[in-house]
């Protein structure tokens, strides 16, 4: 009994940190109907390159298609970060590629679905690709 009860205890932590850990990202489909650039960010003292898109789309249990406005951040692109350049260069690429080809899009990553206010995303905790 004594063994059940501290196995039971054990589950319980370990569920608890798994999910204290796991961040809830959101997703959005939809057809790219804006790219552009945006100004850089400076928050922490180094320039990050940012983009901004509009998806005219879908976003998670959301089913009714609605224009979002995102702004992706490259991150930092200096040093050990330089692969956060060819990463943005790529993202921007294909979000251009989906508005000229009138493909739709999908993006991973976002903090929220909202379409009353900008979604704030980093590049590095998301995907975004052509389907």
């Amino acid at each position: 009994m004594k063994n059940v009860r501290h196995l039971l205890i054990g589950l319980a932590m370990v569920l608890a940190v798994f999910s204290a850990g796991v961040a809830s990202a959101s997703s959005t489909w939809g057809k790219a109907t804006f790219v552009g650039t945006f100004v850089e960010d400076n928050s922490d003292g180094v320039l990050h390159a940012r983009l901004r898109v509009r998806i005219h789309g879908t976003c998670d249990t959301d089913t009714v298609a609605q224009d979002r406005w995102i702004i992706i951040r490259s991150g930092r692109m200096d040093g050990i970060f330089a692969h956060n350049g060819v990463n943005m260069k790529n993202a921007y690429s294909t979000l251009m590629a989906a508005l000229l080809s009138d493909k739709n899009v999908q993006i991973d990553g976002l903090p929220h679905c909202s379409t009353r206010e900008e979604i704030f995303m980093d590049l590095w905790n998301s995907n975004v690709g052509l389907f």
